[in-house]
């Protein structure tokens, strides 16, 4: 069945700008698609026109029910000029498949200025009633996030480009913003626009070591934000869990940073109570947190690199990441020091502090972590 208005007037119209939208009801046996074919629009009537009482009420009562009949601003997206009438108009779509009306929305969200997350919102709505009355089936991916929020668009865009599969092309289709916010994004992120960098807690966020290769973001090391909201009690477990990694001697350098991360956003009161609970009712020494206090870190996010330049830290990098690196080791205190270039950590043993390195000969040498005087990811490193 095909209802179509093509050619019927509107009487009385008094609208400034006549918006021609063709709208045609076409059903199946598992769903029904609206199109429209014929009306009038302006700011001051959604729908003027001789159409069918069925495509009248469809269209009408979604803004009845809604009560936004009177309400200028959220009527702007859909019989503004630039809202998704003409834009569907314009891209010549005649009909409410899922695809079309997904892309046409998206099209109009990406041009808006401002209010970008009010569309969406009214856009769910629509969608919704479409499919309440069963004009429409299928889905449609909105984006996942507030996307006017910049800190959190940011965010979302960092653990995206995590996988290497992932593109920034793609970025523009998942969050409905042009390529001119995303390019600006990924600027910041980098860190080439520190005025405009993401800061948490009066530090910086940023993505050191990182590159754009093959329409993705290729990181040194993948940044995995976290936000974590805890009571005091949870504060201390992780602090003091940390406290008893820091001898390790793979991870130690790790647990610290991540310890000064944390004491070094909690407010005064926090970090007062923590030395009171401590010292009072867990009869604990405070070295461990004076000596966070007198840390300093100025970017949220370090990478592998960044936490593994001294000693044997290197090595436990390059063997969950399989990279090559050079070590210099002293087998016995009385020995000298032993160079290794190019070598490949095979196997790490946290209970005896040792690891399995193979050199460049191919030779397999058990090493104790606590000999090793320096690692690097390149021999000119080792210093």
């Amino acid at each position: 069945m095909l209802i179509n208005t093509a050619g019927q007037r509107a009487s009385g119209c008094y609208s400034q700008r006549h918006a021609i939208w063709r709208l045609c009801l076409k059903i199946s046996r598992d769903c029904v698609i609206i199109t429209i074919d014929a009306s009038c629009l302006s700011n001051n009537c959604l729908l003027v026109g001789m159409m069918s009482d069925f495509i009248t009420n469809t269209l009408q009562d979604f803004f009845r029910k809604n009560r936004i009949l009177s309400k200028k601003n959220i009527r702007n997206y859909f019989d503004q000029p630039k809202g998704l009438i003409a834009v569907m108009e314009g891209n010549g779509t005649n009909s409410w498949d899922c695809e079309s009306l997904t892309a046409n929305m998206r099209e109009v969200v990406s041009q808006l200025t401002r209010g970008k997350d009010t569309a969406i919102l009214w856009f769910k709505k629509f969608w919704a009633y479409l499919e309440q009355k069963k004009l429409i089936c299928g889905s449609s991916e909105f984006p996942p996030i507030q996307i006017s929020n910049t800190f959190e668009r940011r965010i979302y865009i960092a653990k995206y480009l995590q996988d290497p599969k992932h593109k920034i092309s793609e970025l523009e289709q998942i969050l409905w913003v042009n390529g001119r916010t995303i390019e600006q994004d990924l600027k910041v992120l980098r860190g080439n626009d520190l005025e405009e960098a993401i800061q948490i807690c009066g530090k910086t966020f940023t993505i050191p070591e990182s590159e754009r290769r093959n329409n993705g973001l290729a990181m040194g090391s993948t940044v995995h934000p976290l936000f974590l909201t805890c009571n005091l009690t949870q504060v201390i477990t992780m602090l003091r869990g940390l406290k008893l990694l820091k001898d390790d001697p793979a991870l130690g350098a790790y647990s610290i940073t991540q310890a000064v991360d944390i004491w070094q956003q909690l407010s005064t009161y926090a970090k007062n109570r923590i030395l009171y609970v401590t010292e009072k009712l867990l009869s604990d020494d405070l070295e461990w947190y004076q000596f966070l206090e007198g840390e300093k870190c100025g970017n949220t996010f370090r990478s592998e690199k960044m936490c593994s330049h001294y000693g044997n830290n290197c090595v436990f990098d390059c063997w969950k990441n399989g990279r090559a690196c050079s070590i210099e080791y002293r087998p016995n205190p009385v020995s000298s020091s032993v160079f290794l270039k190019n070598c490949a950590v095979k196997s790490y043993a946290p209970q005896k502090h040792s690891v399995v390195i193979r050199t460049e000969a191919g030779e397999d040498i058990e090493i104790d972590l606590d000999t090793i005087l320096s690692s690097a990811y390149a021999s000119e490193l080792l210093i």
